[in-house]
C-alpha cells in the first residue's frame, strides 16, 4: 500500500506485538537494503502484516476466535 506523510501505518508481528507511528517517524534504508525498518523483532519473530491505521483489521487465531483491531 502506498503511504503518504500524513499517514499512520501499524505493524504485527507473530509474537503479537504491534507498533502504531506516523510514516514521517521511520527512517528510510538506502544501498542494498533499500525499504524503511519499521520494527525491530526477536530473531524467532517476524511481521505478520503491515497496514494503514484506518484499515479494519481481524485477527484469526489458531483456536478459530477472532478479534477485530
Amino acid at each position: 500500500f502506498k503511504v503518504y506523510a500524513e499517514d499512520n501505518v501499524c505493524v504485527l508481528s507473530r509474537k503479537s506485538r504491534l507498533i502504531a507511528f506516523n510514516s514521517m517517524e521511520v527512517n528510510l534504508l538506502a544501498g542494498a537494503g533499500k525499504g524503511v525498518l519499521a520494527i525491530k523483532l526477536d530473531d524467532d519473530d517476524e511481521v505478520l502484516a503491515a497496514f494503514p491505521s484506518t484499515a479494519a483489521v481481524t485477527i484469526q487465531k489458531a483456536t478459530g476466535a477472532a478479534h477485530k483491531l
